[in-house]
């Protein structure tokens, strides 16, 4: 029975129980928009079982911190056709139906009352990882709920931490991240404090080494027992969150399912915290630097074609996925403006607030709003998990100003607590302070 809501979770552990390993390698067809950041070893396609591992690499030079494939300066743009009204600011709802539907539910212990400048906590570590650590102890959410399970992905690059969003709701675990050649200290103490079963790596091992599953492997819990440990992959970044979404049965996944851009990770960190509340699949394009090979795997496409989606929605405009990844859709049976549709603004911001929205009316709320830079990946990702299991959205901003999607879902609905995730270098003390100020 497919999930209708997000308080349900499947029995993922049946998966993992097999140390499942599903790994996917690109279609020759669509070599032409295949991922640069990563080197394919295997020429066949595999099919979607349990597989015997495989030593499917990557590139890890390419996974310089946060670097985004952008538009190259002076590039001309692909010429694409909308299906929307030009420059339409295309919200999945109309924004005035959105008022009031943000019930806030009651505060957690030890939290201030709603009119106080202490609702608003800045939670950071001297880095990411040590910033990952408080963010995932925050309320001890994942210990005092009994969390099973854990999601390990590089602290490289974002594009499968991104994509395994939706798995780690539907196993109702956090998202770590890890040093792809060595587990980081801090990754192997957030696990010993967890304590989970099962552990589940996205990605191939040319981005989490087989020294680091390895490492995985040889931890006990507190009982003695060995952690069961899985992984995921692909031989890109669109194939691994193909391969994320076919270790579950499709009938397991929440009613929608969202597709984003594999050149940047702003558009997918906003839904991220929706994926996992709703346990919904996250599906990735081809990373390319021309705009008009930025389409889906005809793998991904029938996937789509054949889950049973209630809703197929793009994340981003034209510029980010363009309007052929709507014909391919379209081509596969499915109708744009009914099963497909886009959620955008002018830029990131505003796509922010438009997702936050949507969220909203969805039945997520602001009970603990939670508030991530635009200027880096790392500590958003983090806070994907915990900003979902307290059932609240996450906006981005600017490290300095930027404010427009906070100020926008901040005037428009009840807040009662927020968190601000990383230090001055993501999130500047001004910023910090004019959001103390607004709330």
């Amino acid at each position: 029975m497919r999930l209708t809501h997000a308080r349900v979770r499947c029995g993922v552990s049946i998966l993992l129980a097999a140390t499942l390993s599903i790994g996917l390698a690109p279609l020759s067809a669509f070599a032409e928009g295949e991922d640069e950041l990563y080197q394919e070893t295997a020429a066949e396609s595999y099919a979607f079982a349990q597989l015997p591992e495989a030593e499917a690499t990557r590139k890890d030079e390419a996974y310089a911190g946060g670097d985004v494939l952008d538009e190259p300066a002076g590039a001309p743009e692909d010429e694409v056709v909308l299906p929307y009204e030009e420059g339409q600011m295309a919200a999945l709802i109309p924004v005035g139906e959105l008022q009031g539907l943000a019930a806030a539910p009651e505060t957690m212990e030890g939290e201030q009352p709603l009119g106080s400048a202490a609702n608003w906590t800045r939670i950071a570590g001297a880095n990411a990882l040590k910033t990952m650590q408080k963010v995932v102890r925050t309320h001890e959410l994942f210990v005092t709920k009994g969390t099973n399970s854990v999601v390990i992905a590089t602290d490289a690059n974002y594009k499968d931490a991104l994509a395994a969003a939706g798995i780690a709701g539907n196993l109702r675990g956090p998202i770590l991240i890890t040093n792809g050649k060595k587990l980081s200290a801090e990754t192997k103490a957030e696990i010993s404090h967890i304590n989970p079963k099962y552990i589940l790596i996205a990605g191939g091992t040319g981005v989490i080494t087989k020294n680091v599953e390895n490492q995985l492997k040889a931890l006990r819990r507190s009982d003695g027992s060995k952690y069961t440990v899985g992984r995921a992959w692909g031989t890109n970044a669109a194939l691994t969150s193909l391969a994320i979404y076919k270790s579950l049965d499709a009938t397991d996944w929440g009613e929608c399912a969202f597709i984003c851009t594999g050149n940047n990770y702003k558009d997918a960190l906003s839904i991220a915290p929706y994926a996992y509340w709703a346990g919904c699949p996250i599906f990735l394009c081809n990373t390319s630097k021309s705009l008009s090979k930025r389409v889906l795997d005809q793998r991904i496409v029938n996937a789509i074609a054949s889950g049973g989606f209630e809703k197929v929605i793009i994340m981003g405009g034209a510029k980010a996925i363009p309007a052929t990844v709507e014909t391919q859709l379209k081509k596969a049976g499915l109708v744009i403006n009914k099963d497909v549709w886009r959620c955008y603004g002018s830029d990131a911001l505003g796509t922010s607030s438009y997702t936050a929205e949507w969220e909203l009316s969805e039945g997520m709320d602001l009970s603990h709003m939670t508030v991530a830079t635009t200027k880096s990946y790392k500590d958003a990702l983090c806070s994907v998990a915990v900003a979902a299991e307290c059932d609240s959205v996450m906006v981005l901003c600017n490290q300095d100003g930027g404010l427009s999607a906070f100020n926008k879902v901040y005037d428009s609905y009840e807040v009662k607590h927020g968190h601000v995730i990383g230090g001055t270098s993501a999130i500047s003390a001004s910023n910090y302070q004019s959001i103390i100020n607004h709330a």
